[in-house]
This record gives C-alpha cells, sequence and structure tokens, in this order.
C-alpha cells in the first residue's frame, strides 16, 4: 500500500463509553493498518491523534484527495457493491443518535450493510466498525 491516509471516521457523543470505545477502534483500525478520525462536537476529547473535529463538514475539508464512503441504512448500494481503494479512503459511520449531522449523502457515495439473509437491518456505528474493516481486508 502507498502511503494516502486509510480511515475510518466516528462521532464521540454525549452518553458514549469513550475513552472505551477509542481504544477498541484505535486496536481495529492498527490491526488494518488504519487511523481513525473522530467527530466530537462537545469538543473534548483529547487531540491524541490530531484527526479530531467538531463537525463532519470540517472533516471533509480538511481531507479533499480523500473518497468518503458513508455507512447508512438509508443507502440504495450495499457495501458488497463497493470496490474498495487501495489508499485515500475515509469510511464514516454516522452517530447512533445524530446520523451524519444533516449531512447531504447524496453529494457522496454511500452503502449500507444487509444482513447475510438479504434483509436490511440498522446497525449501530461500533458493531458497523470490525465489518466494515474485515470486508476490506479480505476484498482488497
Amino acid at each position: 500500500m502507498g502511503s494516502g491516509m486509510i480511515a475510518v471516521l466516528f462521532y464521540n457523543e454525549d452518553v458514549s463509553l469513550i475513552p472505551h470505545q477509542r481504544r477498541l477502534i484505535d486496536a481495529w483500525c492498527a490491526m488494518a493498518g488504519m487511523t481513525h478520525i473522530m467527530v466530537d462536537k462537545t469538543l473534548t476529547l483529547k487531540q491524541t491523534n490530531g484527526n479530531v473535529f467538531h463537525t463532519i463538514q470540517d472533516a471533509i475539508s480538511s481531507f479533499p484527495e480523500c473518497e468518503f464512503i458513508f455507512l447508512t441504512e438509508k443507502a440504495e448500494k450495499t457495501l458488497k457493491d463497493y470496490h474498495h481503494t487501495e489508499e485515500n479512503v475515509i469510511y464514516c459511520f454516522g452517530s447512533d443518535d445524530d446520523g451524519f449531522q444533516d449531512l447531504d449523502l447524496n453529494d457522496h457515495l454511500n452503502y449500507k450493510l444487509q444482513r447475510l439473509d438479504g434483509t436490511d437491518n440498522e446497525w449501530y456505528a461500533a458493531t458497523i466498525l470490525p465489518i466494515v474493516i474485515a470486508d476490506r481486508m479480505v476484498r482488497l
């Protein structure tokens, strides 16, 4: 792989289990050679990796060279339709409470997960993260 950004974007919510979830996110990302970006509307997270933003729009503006992939149950295509790129990609997991902060996803690539039996399902962000990482590692 090249030296481009490969990351996941994850939210710190007012009632989240941070820092416990953040350690899990770090471990999953390290396993896959990725980093993570946090959106923290409270701006209370420590800037441990320099990638903590107040809004998702701030994060998008900071990485113009990256393709942002939004995982949402409202998408028409499923993740199996996406062809993972080797670099400059950021997989975005919406807030369980706020979704994607009213961002118009029609301007971006968005996909959903489907259960193995083919039915649609709404997923918690912390559940989607390891599934997407595994999908990337297997299919890249």
